[in-house]
Order: C-alpha cells, then sequence, then structure tokens
C-alpha cells in the first residue's frame, strides 16, 4: 500500500458520495506506532457535505457515517461534520486520537487546527479514563482467554497507560504508544519487555502467540488501577454547544478553507 493508492481511494469516496473530505488519518497499531508486518490501513476520515443536505426536515434522519467493505488491507470510514462534532462535544477518546495521529493523509488547516482547538475545550479525562479502563480489562479478558499475541498484550497495555496518563497529567492522551512510553515508564525492566514485544510485533503477522511472564504481573497489577474520582482535571462544558455550533456553520458555508 503506498500514498497515491490511498489518495486515489478518498478522490474517488468524495466523487462519488458528493462530499468534501476535510480530514483523513491512519488510526490502529500505524498510528499508534506498532504495526505487524500484515496490519491493515485503518484510514479515518471527517467529511462534510453541501449545505442543502443538512437543511432538510428530514436531515437528523440521514446517514452520518461512510464505511467501505475492507478492500485487502485497506478499510476505510468516514464521519460527517456534525456527527464529529457531536462526539466531541462527549470528548470521544477515538476522535481526540484521531485529531493527534502521525499519519495524515489529506487535511484542510483551518478546519484541522479549529478540530483541535475544540478537543482541547471539549476534552474531559475522567469520560476518557472510563473508556480506556473498560477498553483496558475487555482486552485483558482476550488475552488471558485466548492466546498471548503480541497485539493482544499492546491491546491492553496501550490503554492501561493511558488511564494513568490521563489520571497524572489529565491531559489528551498522545496517538503514539512511545510517547506515552516516554512519560510513564522510561526505562527498567517492564519498558523493555515492552520494547521487545513492538519490535517483535513489526516482524510478525497478527495471530503469532508471545506469551510474556513478565508482562502478565505488570498488566494484573495495572489492571486494578483505577482513577481519582476527585480528578483535578477539567471536565467539559458538554451542555454549551455554541462552538460546535458557530464552527459548524463556518464549514458548510464555505467560510472555513
Amino acid at each position: 500500500m503506498n500514498f497515491k493508492t490511498i489518495q486515489t481511494a478518498l478522490r474517488r469516496i468524495e466523487k462519488a458520495e458528493r462530499i468534501r473530505i476535510l480530514y483523513a488519518c491512519e488510526s490502529g497499531s500505524r498510528a499508534w506506532g506498532f504495526p505487524s508486518a500484515d496490519s491493515d490501513y485503518d484510514i479515518r476520515y471527517i467529511y462534510v457535505r453541501s449545505q442543502d443536505w443538512y437543511w432538510a426536515i428530514d436531515a437528523g434522519h440521514r446517514p452520518d457515517t461512510l464505511q467501505e467493505p475492507i478492500k485487502g488491507t485497506l478499510d476505510v470510514c468516514g464521519w460527517d461534520l456534525r456527527k464529529t462534532l457531536g462526539l466531541l462535544a462527549k470528548s470521544n477518546p477515538s476522535l481526540m486520537e484521531w485529531l493527534g495521529s502521525p499519519i495524515v493523509y489529506r487535511r484542510n488547516k483551518a478546519a484541522h487546527e479549529g478540530l483541535r482547538r475544540l478537543r482541547k475545550r471539549y476534552f474531559d479525562p475522567i469520560a476518557c479514563a472510563l473508556h480506556y479502563r473498560s477498553m483496558a480489562r475487555s482486552n485483558y479478558e482476550s488475552l488471558i482467554k485466548d492466546s498471548p499475541t503480541a497485539k493482544r498484550y499492546l491491546y491492553v497495555l496501550r490503554p492501561l497507560l493511558a488511564v494513568e496518563w490521563l489520571d497524572r497529567f489529565h491531559d489528551i492522551v498522545p496517538t503514539l504508544f512511545d510517547s506515552l512510553l516516554e512519560r510513564l515508564l522510561p526505562g527498567g525492566p517492564i519498558r523493555q519487555a515492552i520494547d521487545g514485544l513492538i519490535a517483535s510485533k513489526v516482524t510478525q503477522k497478527e495471530k503469532d502467540s508471545a506469551p510474556n511472564p513478565i508482562l502478565n504481573h505488570f498488566i494484573e497489577e495495572r489492571i486494578k488501577y483505577d482513577i481519582n474520582p476527585e480528578s483535578k482535571g477539567p471536565r467539559a462544558a458538554r451542555q454549551n454547544l455554541t462552538a460546535l455550533n458557530q464552527f459548524f456553520r463556518r464549514i458548510v458555508e464555505r467560510k472555513t478553507r
């Protein structure tokens, strides 16, 4: 897969769906920095339609997601701008990660910068921590139930460290896993074990098994980690949607280029 192939796919979708893609990025393991040799390309994008689409009686019932059948290793999915802003108001962790992805395929500068400002404004560390804690526990169940692959280990470790990040720093979780490691586990045997796991995942296939007693113990201890309900982090003012509505109108009316 190359950049040109992805760009071609995005242009084809724009033409077929009559949309304008504002932002497209990589998500998942490639964006986190630990893809396997056979990892999919998880392309996620944010799009907007014409004014007529939104100024309709049934606008609230129209589709707000575009999902293409997976072709080979290409997995492409997009969210309508209105859906995106609604999720941003709820501090949706997946969207937070998209907007901070290190791999960007399409970017309207003004729209992206505006979304990142709104991301910071509506960021809710407790809501995000609850999401990551639930994810870690669910993935941990898969880890102990099925074969302990490198992928399953990392899919437990990343949300576990995200919870700690949010509780300690009250800041948006960095998309790159390495950024989490540098702040939370700068060295030591656990970091060495994780680095070894990442190195092996890059060269292995998704289903290759990699049991690791050191990481098992670390996860079993950290899975008990809970967020502090008295967190000093800011809570998003979800009830105030003025900034989101203003941004939505600017984009739809093409006042933001």
